[in-house]
């Protein structure tokens, strides 16, 4: 129990300690002036988290002025300075984080708040951070007060590498709780992800790729060689054979298309032979006629002269 000046008077630390220049001494007292009677109550007062010399561990200040009942004027003020080592045991529960992965307590001033994970020598009150997911947090404290910031962000950890940070600020004590881990450990199961996928990809390609080859061969060679037996039927070649007959596709209708084409051609090739065989006959005939005629008139002729 404190007066309004400070000085200790019930307390485990001696009667001969003065608390006035402290910060957290200061923002209570100043807190209490905004209560009036009958509003709103601003008596009770939970400073910023910070060090203990005495225990050696962080600590918070919490207060609550006490008035008098008739004037209503603060008289003294009531304070517990609460160990907050429980906060480090909090920090140290990591589950889920991995293998880098860790969370810290910093405070405005870039003075971590609490031990890290990643470091052989202590960090509380001794190591100062300036990243850019602590300095995010703090800047924008004023603007979301009370929800206070939670988002997840990629910068450039303490340690000098890239991080994946997923940040908090916490308005009762100022301080920022820091969970972060490495960037590529956090993102390994989406980039073996993305592997997979590239190679299921990758194989579902060549797998087109081979069956619209063997679909190619299997159509295109046929056609190729359809091609071939036209042309070589369209320059009169009728012992050209016709491939794939007897397929049940469109290449086998073809093939039974071109075949009809090579047995009309054929049967207009034989009635052509036919025809000139039969003209030859014929003039034959005629000339057999012919001969008979004019041998007739020579004998004739000469009976005539006999």
């Amino acid at each position: 129990i404190l007066d309004l000046q400070g000085n200790h008077l019930v307390s485990l630390k001696g009667l001969d300690v003065n608390e006035a220049e402290k910060n957290w001494f200061k923002e209570a007292l100043a807190n209490s002036r905004k209560t009036e009677k009958g509003g709103k109550c601003h008596d009770l007062f939970v400073g910023t988290c910070e060090f203990c010399g005495e225990l050696g561990l962080p600590s918070v200040h919490l207060s609550h002025v006490i008035r008098d009942r008739e004037t209503f004027e603060p008289i003294a003020m009531f304070v517990v300075d609460a160990n907050v080592d429980h906060l480090e045991k909090l920090m140290e529960a990591n589950v889920g984080l991995g293998e880098t992965g860790q969370t810290y307590l910093v405070g405005p001033d870039g003075v971590m708040r609490s031990n890290t994970r990643l470091d052989s020598e202590p960090t509380i009150f001794k190591k100062k951070i300036d990243t850019e997911g602590f300095r995010h947090v703090f800047e924008t404290r004023q603007e979301e007060r009370g929800t206070g910031i939670c988002k997840n962000e990629i910068y450039t950890g303490y340690l000098g590498e890239p991080v994946l940070g997923h940040n908090h600020y916490l308005k009762e004590l100022d301080l920022a709780v820091i969970t972060e881990i490495n960037e590529v450990e956090a993102f390994a199961a989406v980039t073996a992800m993305e592997l997979l996928m590239l190679a299921i990809a990758g194989i579902g390609v060549i797998a087109i790729a081979l069956g619209g080859f063997a679909i190619a061969r299997s159509i295109a060679k046929p056609v190729v060689n359809m091609t071939s037996a036209m042309q070589h039927l369209a320059d009169g070649n009728l012992e050209t054979h016709v491939p794939a007959q007897g397929r049940g596709d469109e290449i086998g209708e073809m093939a039974g298309a071109v075949q009809v084409f090579k047995d009309n051609a054929i049967r207009v090739k034989q009635m052509a032979q036919e025809q000139r065989e039969e003209e030859e006959a014929r003039a034959a005939r005629t000339k057999r006629i012919e001969q008979l005629c004019d041998n007739f008139d020579q004998r004739a002729t000469e009976a005539v002269k006999s």
